[in-house]
């Protein structure tokens, strides 16, 4: 990942505070970043790790985007930095145990070592453990930074050892705005809501396709909770998605019927406002609450190195909606 990061302006506040424990000498040596997908972690974390890493003897101004050591974290060699990611879903042991080496290497400029690892919970068990140990003897001058969007899913040893950082979603207001900084000229409140208040989630959703595919979507939900189509066919029709796309519109849906139930908001987007109508008039809130956590194992289920076939995960699920639909337990 090349280009140089830029601080989010909901990231304002978190940034300063960190910097402010660098300069006191008390920034530690392991953090974990959790918070929403798409609130911008992972461009938090490094525009931090570029900061951290400026050579700029101006404390005020990092990162100053001009040094040498800026200079190589643009065009994304910095030699003292790494971005530790997931090989097909996972991030295996065999990518922590290079970790380890480099992060008992000397620094190539004299400076700190950092090390992120996104998303954290990608890590299997053998991974894991093995970066627990990096955590209990960590070498001197290396940050660590584990990003996660679902910090539970994380061995509770590796929370432990680590400062918590939730990162924060901006206001409505902060996130339209930013939005519209961006060139997007759609209504800002409905991409927004689609994706649960989550900016950069919200325009990577602007792209071409994603939103198509939403509707598609909703359209096999509305017609599996009129009873218009059964679960297989449902299944078949959403094949042609990902289905951890599907998985993530399922809990869009459910989210926005229990804020419907408990608040009385209603959905800026009218495909789903549509079938949470139809949800509604049968489904309590506990039987969602149960349902969204089948939804919750099911999308753990997917980062699973031999998950189940995809098609009869995606027909489960979609069984279960339509029961719900329908007030069946």
């Amino acid at each position: 990942m090349s280009g140089l990061p830029r601080l989010l302006p909901w990231h304002r506040e978190i940034f300063t505070r960190m910097m402010a424990l660098h300069q006191r000498d008390r920034l530690g040596h392991a953090w974990l970043f959790s918070g929403l997908q798409g609130m911008g972690k992972l461009t938090f974390a490094r525009y931090l790790a570029q900061s951290l890493l400026c050579e700029s003897e101006n404390s005020e101004t990092k990162p100053c985007c001009e040094c040498k050591s800026c200079n190589l974290f643009s065009k994304g060699n910095h030699p003292d930095f790494q971005l530790v990611q997931p090989e097909k879903r996972l991030i295996k042991v065999e990518q922590i145990r290079d970790q380890l080496d480099f992060a008992n290497q000397t620094s190539q400029r004299g400076g700190m070592k950092i090390l992120v690892f996104k998303p954290a919970e990608a890590m299997n068990l053998n991974a894991a453990n093995a970066l627990l140990k990096l955590l209990e003897e960590p070498p001197p001058g290396t940050l660590l930074v584990l990003i996660s969007h679902q910090p539970a899913l994380l061995l509770a040893t590796l929370r432990s050892r680590c400062q918590h950082l939730r990162c924060p979603a901006p206001t409505s207001a902060l996130a339209a705005s930013w939005l519209n900084e961006q060139g997007y000229a759609g209504n800002a409140e409905k991409i927004l809501q689609l994706a649960n208040g989550a900016p950069l989630l919200a325009l990577h959703l602007t792209e071409s396709g994603v939103l198509a595919e939403h509707e598609s979507i909703s359209q096999c939900l509305s017609g599996l909770a009129r009873g218009q189509t059964s679960a297989l066919q449902a299944a078949h029709e959403c094949e042609k998605f990902s289905t951890m796309t599907c998985i993530e519109n399922l809990m869009l849906a459910v989210k926005a019927a229990l804020a419907q139930q408990q608040a009385g908001l209603e959905s800026a987007d009218p495909d789903l406002q549509t079938v949470i109508q139809v949800l509604n008039r049968k489904a309590g809130a506990m039987a969602l609450h149960a349902y969204y956590r089948k939804l919750l194992r099911a999308r753990i289920d997917c980062l699973a190195p031999n998950n189940a076939n995809q098609l009869l995960i995606l027909e489960d699920l979609l069984s279960g909606w339509s029961k719900l639909s329908q007030g069946s337990p």
